[in-house]
């Protein structure tokens, strides 16, 4: 159980003492998502206004063949869920980076969000064979808590599309799908 505070006014104010402690504690599209909940008038136009805005992108999510290979069972858990939020739902999965060439050489996939390290074969070998093997590769998004340049750059080298830090947010990888659907 959650017990959240608001104002009289539906809202937080960033002079309110426990704005920080919330914001450290809620991801700040959840903060987004609270504000704009309070602010609006019933759960009926709640649910109009956000099926206008995301309908089509949702349908758009959920036609893409996305397979993500990620060795840690609660990060698999969060970006699993983060992507089911945003409607997409034909996602795979794979423990390490040889499992991730072996499904990727079974079936095609649009995109394969791969984590840098991991056993048996790590992410930036596998980019490397799962780009090199065909004319029209899937688009490689790298997931890695380095932030260092040197490991984006190193990145763009193996073929990979894009890199994002971890923990990523919902903010984020919806606004990396909208750049990749684009595309």
């Amino acid at each position: 159980m959650i017990l959240v505070t608001l104002g009289n006014d539906g809202k937080i104010g960033r002079a309110h003492a426990h704005y920080l402690s919330l914001q450290q504690v809620f991801p700040s599209v959840l903060m987004h998502d609270l504000g704009c909940f309070c602010n609006s008038k019933s759960p009926v136009q709640r649910m109009a206004s956000k099926s206008k805005t995301t309908g089509s992108q949702v349908s758009c999510y959920k036609k893409l063949k996305i397979l993500v290979a990620e060795d840690n069972l609660v990060n698999q858990k969060v970006i699993i869920r983060l992507l089911d939020r945003l409607g997409a739902s034909n996602v795979e999965l794979a423990d390490n980076g040889e499992i991730a060439v072996n499904l990727e050489a079974e079936k095609s996939f649009d995109i394969v969000f791969m984590d840098m390290q991991m056993p048996v074969m790590d992410g930036i070998e596998a980019c490397k064979r799962i780009v090199s093997r065909t004319d029209k590769p899937p688009k490689v998004i790298f997931l890695s808590a380095n932030v260092l340049d040197d490991y984006e750059s190193m990145c763009a080298e193996t073929g990979a599309s894009y890199y994002m830090t971890k923990p990523c947010t919902l903010v984020d990888l919806r606004s990396m799908l909208e750049k990749l659907v684009m595309k």
